[in-house]
């Protein structure tokens, strides 16, 4: 996870939804951070690897899973200059339901950061990615298969897609920023930081239907957030406040929270 050299306590993280995005999303934004911001690459730490699952509604008969794996880090990280370049990868795969509707995309990440004064620097980054998306068709059930009484599997569903699977280009951009002050003594230890961010995925917006005379694709999201971490005077502790932002489409998403470090 990001950060590898520290463990984080979470204390309280609270999520407010008004509806699920497109996009893949976890709970746990803050260890996801190439899904998050391409800018985050190489950004507080010289080297990073993440492995994240999800799942949702396992009692039904086909719960949603989600798995993605990503690394990063900075490719001069023992250069004295004020540029630093780092790259990352990202793989993750989603399974939707019944008929499974399934997303993959590999993502490549290119980001630099400066700094600006003894206390802050400024990054920047993009990603690009190779998207699929596929169905099983003969795992439905469809409207067409009821008899009037039940389900029967044996009518033809009547249902045709032009493809099974579509592949597709995808890219992003983002921009972050990094300030801190304070002592990070164990002793004094009045050490804070604050990060904050602004992106943007699916820039080019890949077609998002197995029709090919569809108009549907997959709408841009926009993500922001601040995340802080406020060291407790005389500890060896410090406070993580975070609020982390996504809008796609119509929809939007808003996690909050505090994690004891």
């Amino acid at each position: 996870m990001r950060g590898i050299r520290y463990i984080g306590i979470l204390l309280v993280f609270v999520g407010v939804q008004t509806s699920s995005a497109q996009d893949i999303h976890f709970s746990q934004t803050e260890n996801a951070h190439l899904n998050l911001n391409p800018a985050l690459a190489g950004f507080n730490s010289d080297f990073n690897l993440s492995i994240s699952y999800k799942t949702q509604w396992n009692p039904t008969l086909a719960p949603f899973k989600t798995y993605a794996f990503a690394g990063d880090g900075v490719l001069n990280s023992k250069s004295k200059s004020n540029w630093k370049f780092a790259m990352g990868g990202m793989m993750f795969k989603d399974q939707a339901g019944t008929p499974q509707l399934g997303t993959a995309q590999v993502n490549g990440f290119f980001a630099s950061k400066v700094k600006l004064s003894e206390s802050s620097y400024l990054g920047a980054g993009l990603f690009l990615g190779y998207r699929q998306i596929s169905i099983e068709q003969m795992d439905g059930e469809w409207g067409s298969q009821f008899d009037g009484q039940i389900y029967d599997a044996t009518i033809l569903s009547g249902e045709s897609f032009d493809k099974m699977r579509r592949s597709s280009f995808n890219s992003g951009l983002g921009v972050a920023y990094h300030f801190e002050s304070g002592n990070k003594s164990k002793i004094q230890n009045n050490a804070k930081s604050v990060d904050l961010g602004f992106s943007v995925y699916n820039l080019n917006k890949p077609k998002n239907s197995f029709l090919t005379d569809s108009k549907d694709r997959l709408s841009h999201r926009y993500s922001a957030f601040i995340h802080s971490d406020l060291g407790l005077f005389g500890t060896i502790l410090s406070l993580q406040p975070a609020v982390y932002y996504h809008r796609q489409g119509q929809f939007q998403e808003i996690v909050y929270g505090t994690a004891l470090k």
